[in-house]
């Protein structure tokens, strides 16, 4: 049977969104930040630090500030655990490594929600926590 046009939209933005990660740990964030939906819904939930931010230019400046922590130069990797797509919302669960070049690593569990805009599918949310924070209060 084939894929769903919102399916395949879906699946897309969520290839580019993995491609502009890769572009984000070589010190270009400039393509994450236009997959982002600029309306006010648009939220980041930061679980370790209990940080939340609401709305497009709250959400800009937390996101310039998380890419400062990205040393250049990085290597990005994912593993996707599970993802759904509707009409016009969808949701993606994965985990991110980042690895600088000196070998220090940044594993995050991540949750993103996307809705489905006029001029296509967006980031709507992103729930980020670090794992290896996560592991050592346990």
């Amino acid at each position: 049977m084939p894929e769903s046009r919102p399916k395949a939209e879906f699946e897309s933005l969520v290839s580019k969104m993995q491609e502009a990660n890769r572009e984000l740990a070589q010190g270009n964030p400039g393509k994450i930040k236009q997959l982002w939906s600029r309306d006010d819904d648009a939220s980041i939930f930061c679980g370790s630090s209990g940080i939340e931010v609401k709305g497009w230019k709250a959400v800009e400046e937390r996101l310039d500030w998380l890419f400062s922590q990205v040393p250049t130069g990085s290597s990005y990797s994912f593993e996707r655990i599970s993802s759904q797509a509707g009409e016009n919302y969808g949701s993606l669960q994965q985990t991110e490594h980042y690895r600088s070049l000196d070998g220090k690593t940044m594993d995050l569990g991540v949750t993103l929600l996307f809705k489905k805009e006029i001029s296509g599918w967006k980031i709507v949310h992103r729930h980020a926590e670090n794992l290896s924070s996560r592991i050592a209060s346990m």
